[in-house]
């Protein structure tokens, strides 16, 4: 294991979520959404985060999904959903480790409720979104074998 995968793995053991709430969502659809079948749409999913900071307790990191469905260069759906969430400080906070945190830690937290939020926003506009799949974030980091086990 390198420098940096201990540093990040001794964040992992400090850090514990203290809370994370919804900050928000916005809907958008176009009414010539109704006129295509979802296998003609092409799908993304983004996720961002678009803020990070922190002070002597705690670390906030505030994070957007984007789901679209597009036809051509037309958006017809669109649903972003936010979530802030907070972490307890670490000794070993650095840009570079919060930014792998990011996308290790926060984003496979926050895709179960994104899950739930975009099926809930499909039922009440009457969209008929098929359920975004379940996943599986598996670890990226070079002793990744000795952790998953078939």
């Amino acid at each position: 294991m390198n420098p940096q995968e201990e540093k990040f793995n001794n964040f992992i053991k400090e850090t514990q979520l203290e809370g994370m709430r919804l900050t928000g969502s916005e809907f958008f659809k176009n009414p010539e959404f109704d006129n295509y079948e979802f296998n003609e749409l092409k799908k993304s999913l983004t996720f961002n985060a678009e803020d990070i900071t922190a002070d002597d307790d705690a670390i906030f990191i505030h994070v957007c999904w984007m789901l679209c469905f597009k036809k051509g260069n037309k958006f017809l759906v669109k649903i972003k959903v936010c979530y802030e969430l907070a972490y307890s400080m670490s000794k070993y906070f650095d840009d570079e480790i919060v930014t792998h945190f990011v996308s290790r830690v926060v984003k496979p937290t926050t895709y179960p409720y994104l899950r739930q939020k975009i099926n809930r926003i499909s039922e009440d506009a009457y969209l008929g979104i098929p359920p975004l799949p379940m996943l599986k974030f598996l670890p990226t980091n070079s002793h990744a074998e000795e952790v998953i086990e078939d």
